[in-house]
């Protein structure tokens, strides 16, 4: 079970389908209908909460044996410590690439997260973008 407003939560609904064990995905009012769409089709039951992402955690917190979430408080800070971890795998295979003589085969494009659910898209080009959609 996890709260998300997009990404994190449809990736913990695809782990689940893999290793085959039910997900619940609570989400926020404001989640995109294809977000919470995407989050499903891996085979979550997506509940919508009334309110915005932190009343979501809220609702997820008491609601099943194990909340794998990307926020922390005062002693849950394991899990979204591995969620970070991850993060720096990502990077690290990124920035591992160019070293192993692998070019990209365009502009290049740093993603960071700057909240649930919403990433800034920063290319070589100088271009940025803000997306909170879900992609």
């Amino acid at each position: 079970m996890t709260a998300t407003g997009g990404d994190h939560g449809r990736a913990v609904a695809r782990l689940g389908r893999l290793r085959g064990v039910p997900v619940e995905v609570y989400v926020p009012r404001g989640v995109h209908p294809a977000a919470a769409a995407a989050i499903a089709a891996e085979g979550a039951r997506v509940i919508r909460v009334d309110g915005d992402y932190d009343t979501a955690v809220a609702r997820a917190r008491p609601a099943g044996p194990l909340l794998v979430r990307d926020t922390a408080w005062p002693g849950c800070e394991e899990i979204p410590g591995r969620i970070v971890e991850g993060y720096a795998t990502l990077f690290a295979e990124i920035d591992a690439r160019p070293a192993a003589g692998a070019a990209p085969a365009g502009p290049v494009v740093a993603p960071e997260v700057v909240g649930p659910g919403s990433v800034v898209l920063l290319n070589t080009e100088g271009t940025l973008a803000l997306r909170t959609d879900g992609m």
